[in-house]
Order: structure tokens, then sequence, then C-alpha cells
């Protein structure tokens, strides 16, 4: 009991994994971006974008909400809400997205009170609004748009009257004709229905039973009720579903599960015998192509049944948890649909008919045919199994090892001998007895490849160990070559050559069975690539060697030169090789490529065309008679290569929506209008804010996630890998010019089609801009000239005001001067002669006295002898003076320099040397003083020094010395420069240079 147990389970836990051409499903939720509660309508557009539409739960008029309606555009990767138009008849839910020939959306909307009609570009993400009858917007009711001979019509209603309506592209609507409504309480909208003949129409609405008019308007009939699939009469024949084929139109009406079509010259419905549905039918469809998928539920299970030779049959059910209605979109049933329920939306890619899938989510290694029609798979890790693909049975093929199952991990190669099948697998060579499927385990080392070289003799490689060698008869193991450094991937054996030639992930190995000679090929020059993932023998080329980064080499054993054949464009490892005459099927760790050996043409395969995974895996590859079985890391498929056919990549990228600052409204604002959009588009960031979010996606991929990658660059700087996100996100773009470029790459890492290209200007704050800078700069410039000419015209009145005081302290003191000597002196005088008259000698002495003092200070207040002796001389005289008349011992050396200056410079240098000698007998207490008056070249030079006690010239430069002033402004006046240089008890060196002009 137990072991049946143990045989059941392992069965189990491996059928389960043996299901062919699984179908691929894929499921959106509001995790992933869908926002609409309840999706009552699907259209894609001109660029294979899927939009959605329907209503919200809060957008209810019984609910308050600041929440706005929108239509969701999915790219495969996100979703893009576009809202609806606001209205005061509020939209509360999207019916039907019709899409007219010109590619623009008519958006049937229910509104708060009653019906409306948009016109929608879904490129522009433009809203107009259709007026009926000069009606604003609201109509009673309003059903879906049909199309017939590349028209589209409609049924409107405005109070009792019922229409039936052509629309043109140019939103001008002919009234087709109209019926009036004599039933209670009847409400046209998505329920109602159309149904167009050459020769009439027929209308089904939920509230009448259907009525069939000529195109005239004429009342033909009404289709009396009958009994239904549940042998009941009902009050009205109303029509649920319609689906088309061979020009027939087939019905299902409400609550029946009989299947009915319309007998056109009957001008009636009648039902088909014989053909019901199990289950209550939820939609019918039908693609452009012809096909037709009509979808059925029992309680919350859809089936999905296709409709072929007047019979349904389920391909597919499944369960949901909830299902209250769905909506289908597909352009090609055969191929996939997208199905929406509760709120989600759900994509079905249907198995392919040209490459059938085995083994989803295995990992295969080898196959081999078992006997005429079954094969024996081995995967890597989940055992073996057996495959009939004339009716796609596949089973387990279970192993038993001393009464236990078994199985098998790490087969890579099958040997059959009769009964007896040799293989490899959890560490050590495999004996199975193919009969009762008992087998015997011989271990000695694990292995990893291996070949039969004759009929006793097997050879199998290791992972750095040797070179081995398994007898079958004696169960024995031996070394042939010590490869301690080696990991021999694969093995080849030609019995012409008696050469055994193994692959490594160090070079080529060789090995003669006779010589015992071995030799290791790893000369870079002979081999560029010396890590060597698989080997195979061909007729014509010799031994087969693939790399590791993609190339095969042809080695000839005899001459022993290594050509190669084959180099992959995306360096991919090869796994295995299947030769078809010319064409030679390379399978990749990147896909699967048909390499034409004579034009040297490739054509690469990968998922999109129907393979279960887009890396091969080594040592499982088949040809057969009738196709070829090719493992992958994930299922096995199989296939004829005549009939496959490359799926043409015809994807776009392109720009949909930026979302910037908008400097006027003060918010961040969406644009989702393609027009304004190019492959150059310009992009202005404002200094306010320069966040900038950019969403792009691949058109023309029908809205399907197929695995691309994005990336960006700017500047031509290092690419930014997105990996599958759409959306490149600056939080706060430096400033700054930006060329960005985004590329989409397919699983190969190939480009695909265009790159796309955006300018971005990232502008600056106003104040740091150049032209602010620049007139911020010339402010500063001419700020600090007026300054300065302030400064200049400052210095000039103070100058000017400091030459006239000097000047007029000169005017003063000839003034008083003149008045000592002609009056003062002159009546002195008188005094001391009528003195000298009475011989009074005190009066005459003092008299005396007092007129030596006036005249003494007469000359010192104007020199008379300046003119007459000239400015050297008066100097000389000057000096001479001082020293007579001092303790002061006085030196001087004085140049001849009168020829240099006119009167007035004269009287300044005069003063000055007169002003330097007062301060020194005044203030420095010196010993002695020297004078040196030199007429240089270009200047004349004045260094007047003493020994005296010095001063702090600084301090008494900031304390506005009245002597240094008066000195300082002289020097100024003659345009000369001074330098005093003083230090307490250093004494005091004054040096003046006065140019000569």
């Amino acid at each position: 009991m137990n072991k049946s147990i143990l045989y059941f389970l392992f069965f189990f836990s491996i059928a389960s994994f043996s299901q062919s051409n699984k179908l691929y499903q894929k499921t959106y939720t509001k995790q992933d971006g869908i926002e609409i509660d309840n999706i009552y309508a699907l259209c894609y557009d001109n660029d294979g974008f899927l939009w959605l539409g329907g209503s919200n739960l809060d957008d209810r008029t019984i609910i308050s909400s600041d929440k706005k309606l929108s239509l969701q555009r999915f790219n495969g990767n996100s979703f893009h809400n576009i809202d609806l138009p606001y209205y005061e008849n509020t939209i509360e839910q999207v019916q039907q997205i019709y899409k007219r020939s010109d590619g623009q959306f008519y958006i049937t909307t229910k509104l708060t009170e009653g019906y409306g009609l948009l016109l929608f570009n879904p490129f522009t993400s433009e809203f107009k609004l259709v007026n009926f009858e000069n009606i604003e917007f609201a109509l009673d009711g309003l059903s879906f748009i049909y199309s017939y001979k590349n028209e589209d019509y409609l049924l409107s209603q405005k109070g009792s009257k019922v229409s039936i309506k052509k629309i043109d592209l140019d939103l001008s609507i002919t009234e087709v004709f109209s019926f009036p409504i004599t039933e209670n309480k009847v409400l046209i909208d998505s329920s109602s229905r159309i149904l167009f003949f050459d020769d009439f129409v027929l209308i089904s609405d939920d509230n009448f039973t259907a009525k069939i008019f000529n195109w005239s308007g004429k009342s033909l009939k009404t289709i009396a009720p009958f009994y239904n699939s549940n042998l009941e009469k009902p009050k009205r024949i109303v029509i649920d579903e319609v689906f088309i084929q061979d020009e027939e139109h087939y019905l299902f009406l409400n609550n029946d599960l009989n299947l009915y079509k319309i007998d056109k010259h009957l001008k009636s419905i009648v039902p088909v015998k014989n053909i019901s549905l199990s289950n209550k039918h939820l939609n019918a469809y039908n693609d452009k192509l012809g096909n037709t998928l009509v979808f059925s539920s029992n309680n919350n299970n859809i089936a999905f049944n296709s409709f072929n030779n007047g019979n349904f049959k389920q391909n597919h059910l499944f369960s949901y948890k909830n299902v209250n209605g769905i909506k289908v979109l597909s352009n090609n049933l055969n191929k996939y649909t997208w199905l929406t329920t509760d709120g989600k939306l759900h994509y079905y890619k249907f198995p392919n008919r040209t490459i059938k899938n085995y083994l989803p989510n295995l990992e295969l290694r080898t196959i081999k045919p078992l006997d005429s029609v079954n094969y024996l798979v081995a995967s890597e890790m989940d055992g073996w199994f057996k495959l009939n693909p004339n009716n796609d049975n596949i089973e387990p093929y279970p192993l038993t090892y001393k009464n236990k199952p078994f199985k098998s991990i790490g087969s890579r190669n099958f040997i059959f001998e009769d009964s007896i099948l040799w293989s490899h697998g959890n560490g050590g060579i495999i004996k199975v007895n193919t009969k009762n499927k008992t087998l015997d385990h011989y271990k000695h080392f694990p292995v990893i490849c291996m070949e039969k070289v004759n009929d006793s003799i097997i050879v199998y490689g290791t992972k750095k160990y040797h070179l081995m060698q398994f007898n079958t008869q004696t169960k024995t193991h031996r070394a042939l070559v010590d490869t301690d450094s080696l990991f021999i991937f694969d093995i080849q054996y030609n019995k012409h050559s008696n050469l055994i030639v193994a692959g490594t992930d160090k070079g080529l190995l060789t090995y003669n069975l006779l010589t015992k000679k071995h030799k290791l090929y790893n000369n870079k020059k002979d081999l560029e690539d010396t890590y060597i993932l698989m080997l195979d023998y061909h007729k014509d080329y010799g031994y087969l060697l693939g790399t590791r980064n993609g190339q095969i080499v042809a080695f000839n054993s005899e001459k022993e030169t290594f050509t190669t054949i084959y180099k992959d464009d995306f360096k991919a490892g090869i796994a295995t090789i299947l030769v078809d005459n010319d064409i030679w099927w390379i399978n990749t760790f990147n896909g699967f490529i048909a390499f034409n050996t004579k034009t040297k043409t490739k054509t690469r395969y990968s998922e999109k065309d129907g393979f279960s995974h887009f890396e091969a895996n080594r040592y499982s590859a088949l040809k057969t008679k009738d196709g070829f079985f090719i493992g992958t890391l994930k299922g096995l498929n199989y296939f004829n290569p005549s009939d496959l056919k490359a799926e043409n990549d015809s994807a776009v990228l392109t720009l949909l929506k930026i979302n910037q600052f908008d400097k006027v409204e003060k918010a961040f604002k969406n644009t989702f209008n393609r027009k304004l959009f190019n492959n150059n588009t310009d992009i202005v960031l404002p200094s306010e804010n320069r966040r900038l979010e950019i969403d792009f996606a691949l058109k023309n991929i029908g809205a399907v996630d197929k695995g691309y990658n994005y990336r960006y660059r700017y500047n031509d700087k290092d690419w930014v890998d997105l990996k599958h996100q759409n959306t490149i996100q600056f939080a706060n773009l430096a400033a700054g010019d930006y060329h960005l470029e985004i590329e989409a790459l397919n699983f190969s890492g190939n480009k695909i089609a265009n790159s796309l290209f955006l300018n971005i200007h990232s502008t600056e704050f106003f104040y740091k801009k150049w032209w602010f800078f620049l007139i911020v700069s010339a402010s500063i410039i001419a700020f600090l000239l007026w300054l300065l000419k302030q400064a200049k015209k400052r210095k000039l009145l103070q100058e000017e005001f400091a030459q006239g005081l000097i000047i007029s302290q000169e005017n003063e003191r000839k003034r008083i001067a003149r008045e000592l000597h002609d009056s003062i002196s002159q009546q002195l005088t008188l005094i001391k002669k009528k003195a000298q008259n009475t011989k009074q000698e005190d009066i005459t002495s003092l008299t005396h006295k007092i007129l030596e003092e006036v005249r003494a200070i007469s000359r010192g207040l104007y020199p008379p002898l300046l003119k007459q002796l000239g400015l050297t001389e008066s100097i000389e005289q000057l000096l001479l003076d001082v020293d007579e008349q001092t303790n002061l011992f006085v030196s001087g050396d004085v140049y001849n320099i009168d020829s240099y200056f006119n009167e007035d410079q004269t009287l300044n240098c005069y003063r000055f040397i007169q002003e330097c000698i007062n301060n020194c007998l005044k203030h420095a207490n010196a010993k002695a003083l020297s004078i040196s008056i030199i007429a240089k070249n270009t200047d004349i030079e004045i260094i007047i020094r003493d020994n005296g006690k010095g001063f702090d010239v600084a301090n008494a430069q900031k304390q506005n010395s009245l002597g240094l002033k008066t000195i300082n402004e002289r020097i100024r006046i003659l345009k000369g420069e001074i330098a005093i240089d003083s230090k307490l008890n250093s004494g005091t060196i004054i040096t003046v240079k006065i140019p000569i002009k």
C-alpha cells in the first residue's frame, strides 16, 4: 500500500509538468494601474495601444467625490489616465469606445440624466461634443454604434421616438428612419441591437420584442415569441449576442442556451437544430479575420468556445473570483484575446500552432527516439518522460532502483542497445532495462557527458578529474587522461579515426584510442575562443565546436586546422546545432538562428515566434523525419522548420506623456497631445521647478508586454538601464541643455527600430543667467565708476581747496609782510632816528632790536630774496641762517634748480623746505640736519634727513596732522611724490621726487 502511494505521488508530481502547449495568461489589476472599477469598453487605436472605459463606484451621483472619470490607455507596461471633459450633466459611465475609419473614437456615455456621444482623438487626446437635432448633449436613449458597409449607425431615443441615424466623419447626422415606441418604460441603451441586411434591418431591445423594418422605415415584422431551451415562452424576443460565420448571422437570445440564426429569405429568427451551449453565454466575438469565440459561464468559470463545422468546442476553461459580464477584444482570436471582468484586465495568449511546446517550465536535456512514434526526453531535475508528438501525449517514464522510484537528475545522453538503455544521472552511469524500467547505477565520479565508442566501452567526461572510460561488460571505470584542470562539457567520437574529441573550458582535447596519445589545443591564434560548450560532427566540415562567445569552428583532425564557420551577432553561447541541408539551426543562449551556409544569411527566432523560452539548453536537440526537437531552459519545442516564418518586429518607440511644471497654472501638468511631440521634441523646464517625467512606449505591439528593455542617455554619456520601466523621472534636472536619447531593446539586446530623441532645456534662475550677471556687473561697474568719479571730484575739490588755502595763506603772508615792511618798519625806523638824535641809547637799542625782529618776521612771511636771489641761493641762505641762529648743525648739497620752476612752483618748493626745517626745529630735538637737492634726468630729488627722536607716521596721518597735510599738499601741487620714513628714536628721512617737464 505504501509503495503504491509513493508511485502515485511520484507520477502525479511529474505529470503536473507535462501539459502540452500551455496557454499564457496575465492579469492586470489596480496594483498595476487600473483605476476603473467596472470596465465596459475596450478598443485599440491605430498605434496598437489599448483603451479602456467604464465607471467608478465613487462617480455615482449618490456619492460625493472630486475624482474624475477617465479613459485609460494601456501600452503594455503602464496605464495613463485621460480625464473625460466636465459637464454639469456629469458623465457617469463610458459604455462603448468605437473606432472610426479615420482612427478617432466615438465614446458613448451614460450621464446623470440621459446619454451622450463624444468624439475623441486618441492621438491628441482632444474631445469634441456630438450634437443630435440641436440637442446640446443629452438624449433619452443611445445604443452602441454599429458598422455596415463602412458606414456608422446607431439608435437614438428622444421621448417616445426611436431613430436609426447615420453619422458621417464630419459629424453630420442623417436620420435613416424612425418609429414610435408603444411599449411602456422603453429605454434605448447598450443592450439594444441593430442587425443590417441588404433589404431589411432588425432591431432588438430588452424592453420590446425584436422588430424588422425595411430601409425606408416600414415595419415588416415583429418577431413572435417561441419556446426556448428551457421549454418556456418568453414575453418578447431579445437578442443578447451575435456572431457572423460563413456569412451567416448567429444569435443567442436572452436566457436561452440554444443557437439561432437569421433566415434572410424569411426575414426571421430560426433555431439551429441540436446546437446549444452547455452554459450561459456571456459574449460572442468576431475578429476582423472572421474568427469566432463564444464565451460562456457556469458560476464563476468562463469557457472559451470555438465554433467550427456547426459545433461548439470548449478550448479553455478559467475560474474567476466574480463574473458579472465580460468585454472582449482581439485582432486575431487564433493568437490572443483581451477579456475584462470584475474590474480586472486579462490577457490570454493561445498556444502557437506552428511550434508545439511541451513540458513547460522544465529545463530540458537530451531527447532520443524510443520507438517509431515515441521519444524519450530527459529533464535536468524532474526525471524522464515519454512523448508522442503525433497526439501530443506526454507521460512520465518511471524508473525503479532497488524496488524504489528513481528520478534521474542530469541525464545528458541516451544510448540504446536493444532492450538496454545506457545513460547517466545522479552522479554515475545508469543501465536501464527498457522492458521493466529497472536500473542499475554505477558510481565512480559525477558524469558530465558521455559517448559510446564500441560495443563495450563508454567514454565520459568529468569536471576537473579525468577523461574516463566505463566497460559495460566488466562494469569497471578507468582513467584515460588526467584532466584535473579541465571542465569537459561534451564529447564526440569518430570511429574511422579512433579519435575522441572533448570540448573543455580551456580548449579542445583530443585522445587517440589506439595510440593513447592526447593533445590540448588552446592557442588563441588558431582557436579564438577556447571555452567550448558543445561538439558535433559533420561529414563535410569535420568536428564542429560551439563556443561560449557564439562561434562555430570546424576542426580538421588530420590537418589540425581550425576554421570559423559562424559568429553570433550577440555573442550568445552555442548550445546545439541541427543541420537541414544548407540551413543550420544554431540554437544559442539567446535565440534560435536559421543560418544559410551558402548565403550566410541569418534569421533569429525567439519567444515571440512561439518558442517556450529564448535560451536553448545543451544536449537537447534532435532532428526527426517530420521536424526538430529543441530543448530550452523552460520547455521542449517541436516544429517543422519549413513552416516557421519569423515574426517581423514592427514596433516603433514613441513619446506618450510629458509631466512638467506649468508656470501659468502653478502646478504640474500632463501633456498627452502627441501632435506636439516629434522625434526631436523640445522641452523647456522653468527655473521654479525643474522636475520632469517622461513616459514612452512601443506602438504596433498590441499593448502586449513582450519583455522589451529600455535605456537612455543624455549628451552621449553612458547608457542608463531602465529594464522594463518605460518612464524616466528627473527630480530636479540641473540647469543646462540636454540631448536625451531613448532606446528599446528586444530580448537579444538588439535595438528595436528608431531611437527617441528629446531636447531638454532646463532654465536657470534669472539671477544665475548670463544676462543677469551682465546687468549686475554693468551696474556694479557703473556704480564703482560713479564712486570713483565722486572720489576724484572730492579729491579735486579738496586739492582745489587746499591749493586755494595755500594761495590765500601766501597772499595773506605777502600782505602782512608788506604791512610790516611799509608801515611798522618805517615807523620803527623813524622812532629809532629820533632816539638817536636825542641820544637816547636805550630806546635806540630797543627800537633797533624790534626793527630787526619785524624784518625777520617779514622775511619769514614772504622771502624777499626769493625773487632777487632765486630758489637755489634762497635755500642756501635759509640753511645758513638756521645754522647760525640755532644749535642745529646744518649741512646742505643743493644743485641749481632755478630753471625748473616757475614763480608759484618756486615758492611752493621753498615753503616745503622751510616747513620741513621748522618741523625739525620744533619737534625733532635733532642735533644735525642735512638737505640734498639733486637734479636728475627725469626728476628733482630732495632728501631731508635729521637724527632727531622721530615719530609714528601712520599715527600722525590718522590724527590729521596739519604739518603733514601742508607739506603733502605742496608736493602734490608740484606733481611730485613724497615718502616719509620715520621711526621713534631713529630720526626722520623725507624723500621727494618732482618730475621735470
